[in-house]
């Protein structure tokens, strides 16, 4: 289910931080592929189910969550980000709709995501979003300035 371990193990030298992780919420196997190919060694990628979703969102080292609306049926979208928020909430939330439709889009802004966006998804954008989480969550760099 991991592709990485993120465990923590003990060190005889300073502490490295932990590498966050990245939660994704998909069946899709394109999407796994492009989201794994482009977090590299910089994320832990886990693939929860439905039954351990709830514990692993709630590990402080969850910075991001990729929603790919297509696990739920469209009336449960909304409820299920609310959860994820409450949840997750130091966490970003990238949410990937199967089809873009503007109803969806409201829906995951009113529901508090950071990025939305709809398949099929271009690897390098993905790897660049990624990347640029990645330096915000560590605050290695002010985005903003670029």
């Amino acid at each position: 289910m991991n592709s990485r371990n993120h465990a923590s193990q003990p060190t005889s030298g300073p502490a490295e931080p932990a590498v966050p992780i990245l939660a994704l919420l998909s069946n899709d196997g394109q999407l796994t592929e492009t989201v794994q190919g482009a977090a590299g060694s910089e994320w832990s990628v886990v693939k929860p189910g439905i039954a351990q979703l709830i514990g692993l969102i709630h590990e402080p080292n969850v910075k991001l969550v990729i929603f790919d609306d297509q696990l739920v049926v469209a009336a449960e979208r909304g409820r299920a980000l609310t959860e994820i928020r409450r949840c997750a909430s130091n966490a970003s939330i990238i949410y990937v709709a199967g089809q873009h439709d503007q109803e969806n889009e409201k829906q995951a802004r009113t529901g508090g995501v950071l990025f939305y966006t709809a398949k099929p998804l271009i690897p390098s954008d993905v790897n660049l979003l990624l990347h640029r989480l990645l330096q915000m969550q560590d605050g290695r760099r002010d985005l903003a300035n670029r």
